[in-house]
């Protein structure tokens, strides 16, 4: 039997396959899913692990929770939660 490397391969082959593609590109162990508030998209980025962990964005992204604006990646403490839209200048 495989281990989570493999079986998460398998899992990104299969969405492949399908058709479904990520939301975001993020390390194993983070998850992300999206929600709408009207024409506003939500990211819901939450860290499984018990290490922080960095995130690429693909656009510059507001965080919600912290009040703070991030431009290429973020770092998202361990266990934590962000929730991102769009830049707010």
């Amino acid at each position: 039997m495989g281990d989570s490397t493999y079986y998460n391969a398998i899992a990104r082959w299969i969405s492949g396959l399908a058709g479904v593609q990520p939301l975001m590109e993020t390390p194993i162990g983070v998850e992300v899913t999206e929600r709408w508030q009207g024409e506003k998209r939500l990211l819901f980025v939450l860290n499984h692990h018990p290490e922080a962990q960095d995130v690429p964005l693909e656009s510059p992204c507001f965080d919600l929770l912290s009040g703070k604006n991030f431009t290429g990646h973020v770092t998202i403490a361990p266990r934590e939660v962000l929730i991102l839209t769009d830049f707010k200048k």
